[in-house]
């Protein structure tokens, strides 16, 4: 189906390459507004489809992420009563010199080979253009998150199948494009409090329970949204 915000419209679960699947659906929540979006959206327009959410968990940094994704998760199965979420699995772990895109296919590629899942997808997204980066300050971070190769410079019209087991349907969007689909949806006070994109330390988010304010993501999800 046709999704539009923002002027962009993106073929939502429709792309050919997803018709060989027939398994639950692997969806990867991070807690963040794109990943919770992407749940909120399959759940509502594909309601018949058995859906396999996964999350990542940094223990020795970001363990507070697991709470936001499970009231994510909590809250869309309240809005569909009748939703196909058969299990949402946490994984645990700790980086030890590895990077977080290896243990996340790492967690990937067992899902797979154990047949819990038949494909994955998440709410990989577009950076912010760069002259919006650079006149808000996101370039310029001692601690700085941002993936260049989300840069729209790198990224723009790529594959939203990039691999044959990934979807990534927000790949040629950025967060702009996210809060109006946010607004569109009514979820401004809603589904939008419940998300979490901060990569702050523990200690500058008071373990977690607030965002940081100067980190990419925070600054990212002002950007877009004007407000943490």
């Amino acid at each position: 189906m046709w999704i539009t915000a923002a002027d962009q419209s993106i073929d939502f679960f429709d792309d050919p390459r997803l018709y060989r699947f027939d398994g639950p659906v692997g969806v990867s929540l991070t807690g963040g507004t794109e990943s919770s979006l992407l749940l909120y959206l399959l759940c509502k327009y594909f309601p018949e489809k058995e859906i396999v959410v996964y999350t990542g968990v940094q223990t020795d940094m970001l363990a507070q992420q697991e709470w936001y994704a499970r009231d994510v998760v909590q809250w869309i199965k309240e809005q569909f009563p009748n939703n196909k979420i058969l299990d949402h699995k946490i994984f645990h772990y700790k980086m030890e010199g590895r990077s977080k895109t290896t243990i996340q296919n790492e967690i990937e590629a067992k899902l797979l080979e154990d047949e819990v899942i038949s494909f994955c997808c998440n709410g990989t997204n577009l950076n912010p253009p760069m002259e919006e980066m650079i006149s808000n300050g996101m370039l310029d971070l001692p601690y700085n998150t941002r993936d260049p190769k989300r840069d729209q410079e790198n990224n723009r019209n790529s594959d939203t199948f990039p691999f044959p087991y990934y979807y990534k349907p927000f790949i040629n969007l950025d967060k702009k494009w996210t809060y109006e689909m946010y607004v569109a949806e009514d979820l401004m006070n809603t589904l939008f409090p419940l998300t979490h994109s901060c990569t702050g330390l523990a200690h500058e988010t008071e373990w977690g329970m607030r965002p940081c304010g100067k980190c990419f993501s925070c600054l990212e999800k002002k950007w877009a949204f004007g407000r943490l």
